[in-house]
């Protein structure tokens, strides 16, 4: 009932009863420091109670004038054994409320200090110095200046008179794998994990292995496939960035469970999964095709998950021939390029984006093009729970064999 009524407040996205908790404390976050300084209104709409209730609710948790027993009180409140893990994990408004102090701040920093606190450049310090007193509130102004660019109004959030229902995602194995691989990233023991979440070892193991089999696979040059540098010790795949990333997911995971239930496309997507992961790579963006039949293959899945008006294909054909096979549906936006390999790629070179749900409002800023990787995100994390590591690894095997036989053949 509750992960019901919380999909239909957040539009199909996973919740349950264990995240209110998150909310609460960041809601208590905020009223241990409604005293001290002026809120924002968005943050005071977070609580909603009258001053005598504020004050009351903050007596009973946190005492009266023990303003630096406030954090620990409510890390005791929250049953945990210091305020670094109620910081650290349940209050999200840290960040607002270091701005908040910052900006009520009189007091004057020397040069050092504005470096560390500020994060303004040495040389940018030293000329506002010159200026005048360096303080908080005088570089407001300019920090103001320099991320207005970056900023827009708070979407205004239109409630219909009947909104309609949506799925939640359950907590399937898809939800139970990513929950335990974090908490092994996390440095966590298989026997404390598979007791935590009620289950086997042996399961547990299974995510862990194929999740590595995914992380070894390599491009042509050896290079890790579906990793950065800066992740190559990670089992998962970066975290969608945005609430629109979060909801393509949600809705596209929703798809794919009804295809997985039917046979056929049960198949279909498997092979989806396979390809698009053996044809991506961390170092750019899109999904490569150098085969029609292929590509009509995917978009017949894919396009199941996400609408056609969302996908573009920057496509290197040979302009002297018609563009067939290619272009399977009005609404696919096809950018076509002159082909410069054409006796190695008789049939054209595709790289194929999603392209964000907010990419207008992102492309104004300059940008060309700006793709989700949400469909990525999602086969990665599906590929752990539905492929083992022994097949994982054979995938490797057999997309260097393609390689090798077709240099062969050059």
């Amino acid at each position: 009932m509750v992960k019901t009524v919380l999909a239909d407040l957040s539009g199909g996205l996973y919740y349950r009863l264990y995240h209110l908790r998150h909310s609460a404390l960041s809601r208590l976050q905020l009223l241990l420091h409604h005293d001290v300084v002026d809120l924002p209104p968005p943050s005071q709409a977070l609580l909603p109670y009258s001053s005598t209730q504020r004050e009351n609710l903050l007596h009973l948790i946190a005492g009266r004038g023990r303003l630096r027993d406030r954090y620990s009180a409510l890390a005791t409140f929250a049953g945990h054994s210091s305020p670094a893990i109620t910081l650290s994990t349940y209050c999200h408004f840290t960040d607002l409320l270091l701005g908040c102090h910052l900006a009520s701040s009189r007091k004057v920093f020397t040069t050092n200090a504005a470096i560390a606190l500020l994060g303004l450049r040495p040389h940018r310090i030293m000329t506002l110095g010159k200026q005048g007193n360096i303080t908080p509130d005088r570089m407001l102004t300019y920090t103001r200046k320099r991320l207005d660019r970056y900023m827009a109004p708070l979407p205004v959030v239109q409630n219909s008179a009947q909104p309609t229902p949506q799925r939640p995602s359950s907590a399937s194995h898809y939800v139970k794998s990513l929950a335990v691989l974090e908490r092994i990233q996390a440095g966590y023991d298989y026997c404390e994990t598979a007791y935590f979440y009620h289950l086997s070892q042996q399961q547990i193991k299974s995510w862990h292995d194929s999740a590595i089999a995914l992380r070894e696979l390599t491009t042509s040059k050896g290079t890790s496939r579906l990793f950065p540098k800066s992740r190559r010790h990670q089992l998962l795949p970066a975290e969608p960035v945005g609430i629109e990333e979060q909801k393509d997911v949600a809705r596209a995971l929703s798809g794919c469970q009804a295809m997985n239930k039917m046979a056929d496309q049960k198949k279909e997507l498997r092979w989806a999964i396979q390809y698009c992961l053996l044809n991506c790579n961390s170092s750019r963006a899109g999904i490569r095709f150098t085969q029609n039949a292929d590509f009509q293959r995917f978009m017949a899945v894919v396009s199941q998950l996400f609408p056609w008006k969302r996908w573009h294909l920057l496509l290197q054909f040979p302009k002297s021939k018609r563009l067939v096979g290619w272009n399977c549906n009005p609404e696919l936006l096809i950018n076509r390029e002159q082909l410069k390999k054409e006796a190695q790629f008789p049939e054209g070179i595709g790289l194929l984006f999603l392209r964000h749900a907010q990419e207008d409002k992102r492309t104004e800023r300059g940008i060309s093009r700006y793709s989700s990787h949400s469909l990525r995100i999602l086969f990665h994390r599906l590929a752990i729970i539905l492929f083992s590591a022994q097949q994982i690894r054979q995938w490797q095997l057999d997309s260097n064999l393609a390689v090798l036989t077709s240099t062969d053949r050059d």
